[in-house]
């Protein structure tokens, strides 16, 4: 249980779990919010439009009255006097008064596409005209403007509700248990994490199994043959990481989000080349010229202090490493759905980094290995290589890809993997 305490602990460090499909919900309130806003102008449109039309109806039938005696007399001057006070109504227009043959006798307002009214103004059987009353058109962005407390308040309450979604929503620690225990499954299954870690691994590696000793006596025999090349060998050897990002995701995201992202892969990238190094099979390896990581990746370099150093053996297990690395960092990234990147891997000898990387941009291999012969010799020890597929220079022919590795060698990436993800302190 230590393990998968520190496990479940260190994914939580290395995740800010934040509330699932925040974004979706946030297309769910804004979509909340303009039903809103259209329910309520239809409402508040049908609602004016119902008393516009009783005051427009209560306006004709009381003009219809007034406007008998000076519409018999033709009388435009008091028509109009009468008239008047009506156009002052909110809700009202225009008026229009009319003889018998329908010619307009006093115009007051402007004609539009309200709702319309007409009566005729009879004596008797006599038909001397009629009142024409019409309403004010509904304009919706006046009712919008006039409701404007109460839109800030609806506003204001769907962006409170996304924010109380996106604290509430959050994982619970159950929750993040059970992620941590679902990734620890996982690793299980790919062969990247050891089922039982051992207590400590710091200078001296566990006790060796008889396939893996027997192994570990076969890479020893097979090094013998290696002594002469031990000059050639104790030259530096660079690892360099790039992102595999061929649609420049890296540009599109926050700066926030990129310095986050930046700086977890370099800390992953020291605790990977922290926990190789401490392998006893790579003492008397050094790193110099470590970089951070930025936009176009980072890159380490190897050299030995001691003549016997499996320099070029540590530079190829530790792109291997941080290949394994960033595999699992990305899977649980997408999982979540945060942003992450895939990674691509070179190693070669120092005076022709600047062309290993230009090969590994321009091929899709994950991992490359571009060695000279000396140190493709000593690296076949632990790992079966093979070349390129259609290689298109010279360098390209020089390339190796890792086609699989010695059960020792498995054991040591899976000790090195287990110190990376579980953070573990070897102080």
């Amino acid at each position: 249980m230590g393990q998968f305490n520190r496990l479940n602990y260190n994914l939580a460090i290395i995740m800010t779990y934040l509330a699932p499909r925040q974004g979706i919900f946030a297309a769910i309130v804004l979509a909340s919010l303009t039903l809103h806003l259209l329910f309520f102008v239809i409402s508040a449109e049908r609602g004016i439009n119902a008393q516009n039309q009783q005051v427009v109806n209560h306006s004709v039938a009381a003009l219809s009255q007034e406007l008998v005696a000076p519409l018999a007399a033709y009388d435009r001057v008091s028509m109009s006097v009468i008239a008047e006070p009506y156009t002052n109504e909110q809700a009202v227009g225009y008026i229009g008064i009319y003889d018998s043959q329908g010619r307009i006798l006093v115009p007051l307002g402007e004609a539009s596409d309200g709702y319309r009214t007409e009566q005729i103004i009879a004596t008797g059987d006599q038909v001397l005209g009629k009142v024409a009353v019409q309403a004010k058109p509904i304009s919706r962005a006046q009712i919008l403007s006039d409701n404007w407390v109460f839109l800030l308040s609806v506003i204001g309450l769907h962006i409170i509700l996304w924010l109380v979604y996106g604290y509430v929503a959050r994982p619970t620690a159950e929750l993040k248990r059970q992620i941590a225990q679902r990734v620890r499954t996982d690793l299980l299954n790919k062969g990247l994490l050891s089922e039982q870690q051992p207590a400590k691994v710091e200078a001296a590696e566990p006790e060796q199994s008889p396939s893996q000793a027997s192994d570990d006596e076969q890479d020893d025999e097979l090094q013998i043959d290696d002594s002469s090349d031990e000059t050639t060998l104790s030259a530096a050897y660079t690892v360099q990481l790039s992102y595999d990002d061929p649609r420049h995701l890296l540009a599109t995201v926050s700066i926030d989000t990129k310095a986050a992202y930046l700086a977890l892969c370099d800390q992953l990238f020291d605790k990977a080349c922290q926990a190789l190094l401490e392998l006893p099979l790579f003492a008397g390896v050094e790193t110099a010229n470590k970089k951070t990581f930025d936009d176009s990746g980072v890159s380490i370099t190897l050299h030995a202090k001691e003549p016997t150093a499996k320099t070029a053996t540590a530079a190829a297990l530790l792109s291997k490493l941080l290949v394994m690395v960033n595999e699992v960092v990305y899977q649980k990234h997408r999982e979540i759905r945060r942003f992450a990147l895939p990674v691509k891997a070179v190693c070669s000898d120092a005076d022709s980094a600047e062309i290993a990387k230009l090969i590994s941009l321009n091929r899709k291999e994950q991992l490359l290995i571009i060695l000279p012969e000396a140190g493709r010799n000593q690296v076949s020890t632990y790992m079966s290589l093979s070349a390129l597929k259609q290689p298109r220079s010279t360098h390209e022919r020089d390339a190796r890809e890792i086609v699989s590795v010695t059960n020792a060698t498995t054991e040591r990436l899976k000790i090195a993997c287990d110190k990376v993800l579980l953070f573990e302190d070897n102080a």
